[in-house]
């Protein structure tokens, strides 16, 4: 496809003579399929930027979408990071500063190894005490009722005592 010199053909309609406007109509006429080529391809161009633009646009609003559900993630993963660092600090009661000098990972498995001995601890606390109160009922059942009277009632008083305090979780009084 010829490029078609527009600027010459201005100047080539614009002449009046007759003589030179039939001979010019001519090279008009035989320059326009060139022109309507280039017109065609120019038009073929545009759609096709127009489509490349709306794609653009369409890849440019889901990465926006994707960069929002993203920071989304984000801040609910901070919120979560800072709760645990939390729970670690009252675990470990120093404010946070065992999570910083050791590592997030090391942290929580020391404080793993806290809770369990802290369960442990509980569990034979309770044992405990539902073994002091059944001894207390044991002996307020076996004391002589000529020995003091007053004592089987305080014994069974302070087994039941024992055994709520354990039924709470607040063994060890």
């Amino acid at each position: 496809m010829s490029r078609v010199d527009i600027a010459e053909l201005r100047r080539l309609l614009a002449d009046d003579a007759p003589i030179r406007w039939a001979q010019n109509a001519a090279a008009v006429w035989n320059a326009l399929p060139a022109l309507l080529d280039e017109l065609e391809a120019a038009q073929e161009e545009v759609r096709r930027l127009t489509q490349a633009n709306g794609d653009l646009r369409k890849e440019r609003d889901r990465a926006v979408k994707e960069a929002q559900r993203q920071d989304s993630v984000a801040k609910g993963l901070r919120a979560e990071l800072a709760a645990a660092q939390n729970l670690l600090a009252r675990i470990h009661r120093d404010g946070g500063h065992h999570t910083e000098a050791v590592g997030f990972a090391q942290s929580v498995a020391d404080a793993d190894l806290k809770v369990s001995e802290w369960l442990l601890a509980a569990e034979e606390r309770t044992a405990l005490a539902a073994h002091d109160a059944a001894l207390l009922r044991r002996l307020a059942a076996e004391s002589a009722p000529g020995e003091r009277a007053d004592i089987a009632p305080w014994l069974l008083a302070e087994a039941d005592r024992i055994e709520k305090e354990a039924a709470n979780g607040k063994t060890g009084s």
